[in-house]
């Protein structure tokens, strides 16, 4: 994690504990996952497992931040889901990243 994201994990934890909250009045339960991106660069062979550790070590913090009340998956997508089209070197690091996919699903 960059410095600075610490509090963004922390901000996160807390939305998704109050969706938590909210989930059963709408019939509906929480699913969370952590998927890693990469950039162009690299063979898939190294993407791949680059982006599932970059997945994994925001799920770890997360899970600590929110305990054992949800469940956490943790997935890579190599360069296969690139957040940008790569045109300049913002966008590389913008695809050396991590999104984070909360959905409601029905109980």
């Amino acid at each position: 994690l960059a410095p600075g994201q610490g509090d963004e994990l922390e901000a996160l934890s807390a939305d998704i504990r109050e969706l938590k909250r909210l989930a059963p009045a709408a019939g509906k339960s929480l699913r969370v996952e952590v998927v890693g991106h990469t950039d162009e660069l690299g063979s898939e062979a190294t993407n791949l497992p680059l982006s599932r550790e970059r997945a994994e070590v925001v799920r770890v913090r997360l899970a600590a931040l929110l305990g054992d009340e949800i469940e956490l998956t943790a997935s890579g997508a190599g360069a296969a889901s690139p957040v940008r089209e790569e045109r300049s070197e913002e966008d590389k690091e913008a695809n050396r990243s991590v999104t984070v996919r909360i959905t409601l699903a029905d109980a």
